[in-house]
């Protein structure tokens, strides 16, 4: 059974161990209401998952949440930008001198190592499902890891996970007033603001190629913007990035 209570305007569950949040919340978002926002997190998760089916390494003393609401479908690209901007902002409050940045299209980054991992999947009733797992207590260190993790806690940040889940949710409904009043273009500039590589080389691995180029930014739509050796903009909407960390302007 999970642990029922209201923070301001969502109703957390919060359980003692389930195999994923994702499909508790899938579960979940069978019987949701219009207007209700509903967030699930465990202390143990024995089968989280990440992008592409990929394992999620749970440690316990880590957050493991998903995010579950009605939203458009048509809107689903702004969320990956929304949600790791949230968590960008959460970690600045904790510590506001801390090198986090973002990574396209959803990692969160601390002094260039991975805190954070965003999944995105749509729930029953038009909902959608905003999978998320941070490092607060703990980092995974097996070597196929795509990029090396880093936690809150290695890097002088004490907080439990339930203070940052509390600290996030204010910043994630910040951050949609503001999606909602200003629109996308504001978000991709706020995001942009923190990204890491721009203007700078990268190597984007899709799922049928590998292409290297200047990262140029984020389209309208939140795509990312790769200008190749022959002057060209690509845009990509699903890859993962890897940098040049000799050339990198490190902002």
């Amino acid at each position: 059974m999970a642990e029922l209570t209201e923070l301001k305007s969502w109703l957390w569950l919060d359980y003692a161990e389930i195999e994923s949040t994702n499909d508790e919340a899938f579960r979940i978002s069978k019987d949701i209401l219009p207007g209700q926002k509903i967030v699930i997190t465990t202390q143990r998760q024995t089968k989280g998952r990440g992008r592409r089916g990929r394992n999620w390494i749970s440690l316990e003393g880590n957050l493991f949440m998903s995010q579950v609401f009605c939203w458009p479908l048509k809107e689903n690209n702004a969320l990956p930008l929304i949600v790791s901007l949230a968590v960008l902002n959460t970690v600045l409050q904790l510590s506001p001198h801390a090198h986090v940045r973002l990574k396209w299209p959803n990692d969160v980054l601390l002094n260039n190592c991975k805190l954070s991992g965003i999944l995105l999947e749509r729930g029953e009733k038009d909902s959608i499902i905003i999978g998320i797992g941070v490092n607060v207590k703990h980092y995974p260190e097996a070597s196929s890891l795509l990029y090396p993790s880093t936690s809150l806690s290695a890097n002088d940040i004490d907080i439990d996970r339930t203070e940052f889940l509390k600290l996030y949710l204010d910043e994630f409904d910040k951050l949609i007033q503001i999606y909602t009043s200003k629109g996308m273009s504001t978000i991709v500039s706020m995001w942009l603001n923190h990204a890491k590589g721009l203007n700078s080389p990268i190597v984007v691995r899709t799922q049928h190629n590998e292409l290297t180029g200047i990262f140029k930014g984020l389209d309208s739509d939140g795509m990312l913007q790769l200008k190749t050796i022959d002057d060209k903009v690509v845009s990509i909407s699903a890859g993962d990035v890897f940098f040049d960390e000799n050339g990198e302007n490190k902002k």
